[in-house]
């Protein structure tokens, strides 16, 4: 059984090291509505989909 807790602390003590110079990001404020966030997916996914529909300038198609 020690032989398993032994890693388990190893890593534990890492983390909690390296924690100190992780940047730590606050709660928001308030609450962002579902229709504002699902407007917000579906113009990233707008965006996705123009974007891979555009050619890459200089880039060669594959010879198969």
């Amino acid at each position: 059984m020690s032989e398993e807790e032994a890693p388990k602390g190893f890593l534990r003590t890492i983390i909690s090291k390296a924690e100190t110079y992780i940047p730590q990001v606050p709660k928001p404020k308030k609450k962002i509505p579902l229709h504002v966030r699902l407007i917000w997916c579906g113009i990233a996914l707008f965006v996705y989909m123009i974007m891979g529909q555009t050619p890459l300038y200089g880039a060669s198609t594959p010879c198969i």
